[in-house]
């Protein structure tokens, strides 16, 4: 089966959704905590990411576990943000960026920030 390719919010909305669907988890009451997607190297079966350690999940084992192996069966994690229809980053970097905050134009564009790498304060 041909997987899908979405990004990391996507994938982390869908396993969510389906976690709290499931029957066990609704009578408890309980919101598991989904953890972004990491992007790793494809398995044998293809899958090209991974979510370690789901929070508020005791009790819940094998459940997040069928939903992981299914949404891993059907999707694959986006390798790069895309933009979003329409938008023409060469434009508006050749315009350089509007600050938010001062109104300026920026001098240079800003960089993308990794959804993957570890938060500064670490």
């Amino acid at each position: 089966m041909l997987r899908k390719t979405v990004n990391a919010s996507r994938l982390q909305e869908e396993c969510a959704r389906r976690l709290q669907r499931m029957q066990a988890i609704q009578e408890d009451g309980v919101k598991i905590q989904v953890p972004r997607p990491r992007l790793r190297a494809p398995d044998a079966g293809g899958c090209n990411w991974e979510m370690p350690e789901f929070g508020n999940a005791v009790g819940f084992k094998q459940e997040i576990a069928a939903v992981l192996a299914a949404v891993q069966r059907e999707f694959n994690l986006a390798e790069e943000p895309t933009e979003p229809a329409g938008h023409d980053a060469t434009a508006a970097d050749a315009r350089g960026r509007q600050d938010p905050f001062s109104g300026a134009a920026t001098s240079k564009p800003r960089k993308p920030a990794d959804p993957f790498a570890p938060p500064d304060d670490e």
